[in-house]
């Protein structure tokens, strides 16, 4: 579901050498959707958040791609809301 959220735009940075991996530019996608949370404990809200998904679709051959999943109570419908919360 993530994964198909349209996309906000890219953002780019440089990875530092570090876990047995090579210092390197990355670029990655940025999507963003609202998430509803039903509690399993009865008569508690359902509370909606917004997970991020900064994902690499083109790494180096022979490189993991670099993904992260972010979740938090702000709303983000802009590139620029996704990279100030990613900051």
């Amino acid at each position: 579901m993530l994964a198909k959220a349209p996309r906000l735009g890219k953002i780019a940075f440089h990875l530092s050498k570090g876990r047995g991996r090579k210092a390197r530019p990355v670029t990655q996608t940025l999507r963003a959707i609202s998430v509803p949370i039903t509690p399993t404990e009865k008569g508690q809200p359902v509370v909606t958040v917004t997970a991020i998904l900064a994902q690499e679709e083109h790494p180096p051959e022979g490189e993991k791609p670099i993904q992260w999943i972010l979740l938090t109570n702000r709303t983000v419908q802009t590139l620029e809301q996704a990279q100030q919360i990613l900051d």
